[in-house]
Protein backbone atom coordinates (compact mmCIF):
# COMPACT_ATOMS: atom_id res chain seq x y z
CA UNK A 1 0.00 0.00 0.00
CA UNK A 2 0.90 3.65 -0.18
CA UNK A 3 1.47 3.96 3.59
CA UNK A 4 3.61 0.77 3.75
CA UNK A 5 5.98 2.48 1.24
CA UNK A 6 6.03 5.87 2.74
CA UNK A 7 7.23 3.99 5.97
CA UNK A 8 9.84 1.91 3.84
CA UNK A 9 11.17 5.38 2.76
CA UNK A 10 11.40 7.06 5.84
CA UNK A 11 10.42 10.12 3.69
CA UNK A 12 9.97 13.09 6.74
CA UNK A 13 6.73 14.40 5.13
CA UNK A 14 4.89 12.28 2.18
CA UNK A 15 1.36 13.96 0.75
CA UNK A 16 -1.23 11.93 -0.47
CA UNK A 17 -3.77 14.57 -2.10
CA UNK A 18 -6.34 12.14 -2.60
CA UNK A 19 -8.34 9.74 -0.13
CA UNK A 20 -11.63 9.11 -1.44
CA UNK A 21 -13.25 6.13 0.75
CA UNK A 22 -13.56 5.33 4.38
CA UNK A 23 -11.02 2.70 4.81
CA UNK A 24 -8.54 5.23 3.39
CA UNK A 25 -8.77 7.88 5.77
CA UNK A 26 -9.57 5.25 8.70
CA UNK A 27 -6.04 3.22 7.78
CA UNK A 28 -4.20 6.83 7.10
CA UNK A 29 -5.53 7.83 10.97
CA UNK A 30 -4.23 4.16 12.58
CA UNK A 31 -1.03 4.92 11.14
CA UNK A 32 -1.36 8.33 13.01
CA UNK A 33 -1.21 10.40 9.78
CA UNK A 34 -2.75 13.55 9.70
CA UNK A 35 -5.84 13.63 7.62
CA UNK A 36 -6.98 16.91 5.82
CA UNK A 37 -10.58 17.47 4.37
CA UNK A 38 -11.02 20.61 2.34
CA UNK A 39 -15.28 20.32 2.39
CA UNK A 40 -16.11 22.05 -0.59
CA UNK A 41 -18.23 20.67 -3.09
CA UNK A 42 -16.94 21.32 -6.46
CA UNK A 43 -19.66 19.28 -8.48
CA UNK A 44 -23.24 19.97 -6.07
CA UNK A 45 -24.75 20.36 -9.08
CA UNK A 46 -23.69 17.34 -11.24
CA UNK A 47 -24.57 13.66 -10.76
CA UNK A 48 -21.62 11.67 -8.94
CA UNK A 49 -19.49 9.02 -8.32
CA UNK A 50 -19.72 6.66 -5.60
CA UNK A 51 -15.72 7.77 -5.30
CA UNK A 52 -16.88 11.70 -4.80
CA UNK A 53 -19.38 10.52 -1.95
CA UNK A 54 -17.94 8.12 -0.02
CA UNK A 55 -16.79 10.40 2.68
CA UNK A 56 -19.88 12.15 2.70
CA UNK A 57 -21.10 10.64 5.86
CA UNK A 58 -17.94 11.45 7.83
CA UNK A 59 -17.57 13.78 10.70
CA UNK A 60 -14.96 16.61 10.83
CA UNK A 61 -13.83 15.42 14.02
CA UNK A 62 -12.69 12.07 12.04
CA UNK A 63 -9.96 14.36 10.43
CA UNK A 64 -7.24 15.72 12.09
CA UNK A 65 -7.71 19.28 10.12
CA UNK A 66 -11.42 19.86 8.92
CA UNK A 67 -11.61 23.19 6.56
CA UNK A 68 -14.76 24.51 5.08
CA UNK A 69 -13.99 26.23 2.33
CA UNK A 70 -17.11 26.86 0.36
CA UNK A 71 -16.35 30.32 0.49
CA UNK A 72 -12.58 30.54 0.31
CA UNK A 73 -10.48 31.58 -2.46
CA UNK A 74 -7.55 29.23 -2.89
CA UNK A 75 -5.13 31.22 -1.45
CA UNK A 76 -7.36 31.56 1.65
CA UNK A 77 -7.66 27.43 1.71
CA UNK A 78 -4.19 27.66 1.47
CA UNK A 79 -4.14 29.95 4.28
CA UNK A 80 -6.34 28.03 6.67
CA UNK A 81 -4.54 24.69 5.89
CA UNK A 82 -1.02 25.55 6.45
CA UNK A 83 -2.16 26.87 10.02
CA UNK A 84 -4.13 24.22 11.21
CA UNK A 85 -0.46 22.33 10.08
CA UNK A 86 1.19 25.13 12.58
CA UNK A 87 -1.11 24.35 15.21
CA UNK A 88 -0.39 20.38 14.82
CA UNK A 89 3.44 21.23 15.03
CA UNK A 90 3.81 20.36 11.61
CA UNK A 91 5.51 23.81 10.49
CA UNK A 92 7.26 26.71 12.47
CA UNK A 93 5.21 28.89 13.48
CA UNK A 94 5.92 32.64 11.42
CA UNK A 95 8.12 35.20 13.20
CA UNK A 96 6.21 37.47 14.69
Amino acid sequence: SCLKRIVRDGTMLAIISDARFPNEIDRSNEWGAITARLAKNRFADEAQHSSETALDHYKPEQYSIYIDNNEMSINEQNQALLAELMKLGMFPAEPE
